[in-house]
């Protein structure tokens, strides 16, 4: 049994609380196929990510017979990996799913969509709608840019713990490996069995369980959040948002800059009403940077409003309605009706202050100009309910 957190029952009637019984999967005859792994495709919320599964048992790879135990997409478009092991997560799990990942990097999105078709019994069409409604992107070719992997067990060996830190710490997205704890409790007395999952990595003090010297400890920012492109936007978001009054500034924004076939981008977010819970909504800002000219190491730059699908929102929208709403806009802009985003072209530039100010100017005036009528808008459509 492990020594970590402990589950109680509560009496609510003399506020008694009586311990939970830590168990382990095989003490309960639960299979790590037959059970945990229909658990987790029926509700991959356990794992606490928003995950589409869309095989499971893959057995299409044209050298090797290995099957990976189920295959999921992110919201971003990422290809998820998810590797299951019962009570024990053996020295080696991580080098299985990392491997698994390799074979999906060349993956096209039409088989993608073929892949999860196959696992829901509907056509091509029916596939690729459903994989266009879950990621945050209008083009199904956002698709399997990059893949990452989450393991799951109800114990997990020091060595793939230190492993899985030493690989995202050399990854400019903390999350490359996740590791969630599955711990089952019984509740005897009841005869209920209750279940935990835990995210352990990425997650504060998992240090301790690191294989290896305590003398010699890394020195520096963190890579995962700090690079010249996010020290970038950061700058830009700061400059943007600081002068914007209260009740129009975004109130969350993303750790790092994102990347998409080498555009870097990052969002600005509203986590109050109508605009929805925060990252992963359908309606924010977004700052995008090119890759750089090889010769003047210059950037494109944008900034973007966008809203996908405004019936995601708390109150529905009407992307027109907006349009209407704002007028004139003191930047030259592309509005696309279809994918529901006005987009202000900002020009190329490197990483200069000037080049911040710039893209931070364009940044605050969207925000300005929109923001007011989005809000505005949701009031007068709540009034109308």
């Amino acid at each position: 049994m492990s020594n970590g957190p402990q589950m109680f029952r509560i009496n609510p009637e003399n506020k008694d609380a009586q311990p939970l019984e830590e168990v382990d999967f095989a003490y309960l005859d639960l299979r790590e196929r037959s059970d945990i792994q229909e658990w987790i495709a029926n509700h991959p919320g356990i794992l606490g990510d928003d995950l589409l599964i869309i095989g499971k048992e893959f057995s299409g790879f044209d050298q090797t017979n290995e099957r990976p135990d189920l295959l999921a997409v992110d919201r971003e478009g990422e290809l998820v990996v998810i590797e299951l092991k019962r009570d024990d997560s053996r020295e080696n799990v991580h080098w299985q799913a990392i491997r698994y990942a390799s074979y999906f990097s060349r993956t096209e999105v039409e088989q993608i969509v073929k892949i999860l078709a196959r696992y829901k019994g509907i056509s091509d069409e029916e596939a690729e709608s459903t994989l266009l409604e879950h990621i945050n992107d209008e083009d199904i070719n956002a698709l399997n840019y990059d893949q990452r992997i989450i393991l799951v067990s109800h114990r997990f060996a020091p060595e793939v713990v230190s492993a899985v830190l030493w690989l995202n710490e050399r990854n400019r997205s903390e999350n490359l490996i996740t590791c969630v704890q599955l711990t089952p409790y019984r509740d005897e007395e009841a005869n209920l069995l209750f279940l935990q999952a835990s995210t352990i990595i990425p997650g504060p003090g998992i240090d301790t369980v690191r294989v290896g010297s305590s003398l010699r400890k890394r020195r520096g920012r963190n890579p995962n959040t700090s690079d010249e492109v996010t020290d970038f936007l950061r700058k830009v978001g700061t400059l943007a948002t600081d002068s914007l009054p209260e009740e129009i500034r975004p109130n969350e924004t993303s750790r790092w800059a994102y990347s998409y076939k080498g555009i870097r981008y990052y969002d600005f977010f509203y986590s109050r009403r109508p605009w929805g819970v925060g990252r992963g909504q359908d309606t924010y800002y977004r700052v995008h940077l090119s890759p750089p000219e090889k010769e003047t190491n210059e950037r494109k730059a944008d900034v973007t409003f966008k809203m996908n699908m405004s019936e995601t929102m708390n109150v529905p929208l009407n992307f027109d309605a907006i349009i209407d709403r704002i007028g004139p806009h003191p930047y030259q802009q592309q509005i696309d009706d279809d994918l529901k985003r006005i987009r202000v072209d900002l020009g190329s530039g490197t990483f200069s202050d000037a080049f911040a100010y710039q893209i931070a100017d364009a940044l605050r005036q969207l925000i300005e100009t929109i923001t007011p009528v989005v809000d505005e808008l949701a009031s007068e459509s709540e009034g109308e309910v």
